[in-house]
């Protein structure tokens, strides 16, 4: 079991952070995963490929990571809360319409959303370089196939057909934002019952996704994966999502790194215009760092880290979960007279760890303390040893969500550590 940790280095004497330890793994084997065809998909029935699986180099905190080639039988796999809250969210993994992230972008996440209540399915889609028939559509007839299978067996594992919702990240985010605003659109010709319900999302939660065609912001190798090298105007406005916003359109969240720079901002920034144009509910959060293709796993403790935690906010505002407990470690700016840092624990994990390093004998003193300055509880009151100590930070410590302190009383030295629990 891996563990990330961000140090602060507030003195010689101490560092502390905000680590977690993990309560959910992924899995070598998932759940059994289902097919929403009867075999493989429409168009793919004549290509003799087989499926490829890459063990990729782990990073982060990540326990696997699956990049997955040459699919003819889509599938989505149901990673099921303890206690679902009728919320359900399919995940559409990047990977520039080449291979699917499967782990990082899709079984990690999905693991996060059941500790929200939320039932989630990891789509296997198929993917157009491997030129199916009507190769540049086949995403999308697996994400509306999807939708469909899920509300037909909604009352299987207890969900609300009106709160199903789709997420994609990086090229997996442009399929998710085509089925948000093209779940009418007839892609495949009907072969059963369910393929007269409907596609649209409940919601759409998109993760660095690459949203248009345009030369000027889209990412090349996702477009020449989808369409060729070889297309029309037409082709690249169809498949440019924030040119086919309508007014049904779901509710959108979005989140990026300003330090991304394997997908043009404008993408985000063009879709959340055309969103709100059409006066639909969008939220785009652009943190200061965390790159691209990271998911969870592999944020770290960048800013862009904290877009669980907004999203997580931005559930509970659309009524898709209920307030729940989170807790994020912050350093305020201009606190300490040295660079600022910014801490947010993995969301995936389930509960936090205030770490400090202690590189001299001392009497430490920690406790918790309300923004009042109500002193809340002790946590350490003891002489250290040199050495590395760490201490759990339960939701019992906490009589609510809000602001709370951790203070560290070094021989008359005081450190705080801001504390916001969710």
């Amino acid at each position: 079991m891996k563990k990330h940790t961000l140090h602060f280095f507030f003195s010689s004497v101490f560092i502390i952070s905000i680590i977690l330890s993990q309560s959910a793994t992924i899995k070598a084997d998932d759940p059994d995963q289902i097919s929403i065809w009867d075999s493989t998909g429409p168009g793919s029935d004549t290509l003799t490929i087989q499926e490829k699986v890459t063990y990729r180099s782990l990073s982060g905190t990540c326990t696997s990571d699956r990049a997955i080639e040459h699919i003819t039988i889509p599938t989505i796999t149901p990673f099921v809360p303890e206690n679902p809250n009728g919320t359900a969210i399919i995940l559409c993994p990047g990977g520039a319409y080449q291979r699917v992230v499967y782990d990082v972008e899709g079984c990690d996440i999905a693991r996060w959303y059941n500790q929200l209540g939320i039932t989630a399915f990891v789509l296997k889609y198929r993917l157009p370089v491997d030129k199916h028939f009507d190769s540049r559509y086949v995403p999308l007839q697996d994400a509306q196939r999807a939708m469909r299978y899920i509300k037909m067996n909604a009352a299987t594992w207890g969900i609300d057909t009106s709160k199903v919702g789709i997420m994609g990240a990086s090229a997996g985010g442009h399929l998710a934002a085509c089925l948000g605003t093209d779940f009418n659109k007839q892609v495949y010709t009907p072969v059963a019952a369910m393929d007269s319900i409907s596609a649209r999302p409940g919601f759409m939660v998109l993760l660095y996704p690459v949203i248009s065609m345009d030369s000027s912001i889209t990412h090349i190798g996702s477009r020449e994966n989808l369409l060729g090298k070889e297309y029309t105007q037409e082709m690249l406005d169809e498949f440019s999502a924030e040119k086919q916003v309508k007014t049904n359109t779901p509710a959108t969240f979005m989140a990026r790194a300003a330090d991304d720079y394997g997908v043009n901002r404008g993408n985000c920034e063009r879709f959340d215009q055309a969103l709100r144009d059409a006066g639909i509910n969008s939220q785009l959060n652009i943190y200061i760092n965390g790159g691209h293709g990271v998911g969870i796993c592999k944020a770290g403790t960048s800013d862009l880290a904290n877009w669980p935690r907004d999203c997580q906010n931005w559930l509970v505002s659309q009524g898709l979960i209920a307030d729940s407990f989170y807790i994020s470690g912050v350093r305020e700016v201009g606190e300490w007279n040295i660079k600022p840092l910014y801490v947010y624990p993995n969301p995936v994990e389930g509960y936090a760890k205030l770490a400090y390093s202690v590189t001299k004998e001392n009497f430490v003193d920690i406790s918790v303390f309300d923004v009042s300055g109500r002193r809340l509880g002790n946590l350490v009151n003891r002489h250290h040893t040199s050495g590395i100590y760490e201490i759990e930070l339960k939701k019992s410590l906490f009589p609510s969500g809000g602001i709370y302190f951790v203070k560290l009383n070094n021989n008359n030295m005081v450190f705080k550590q801001k504390v916001i629990v969710y």
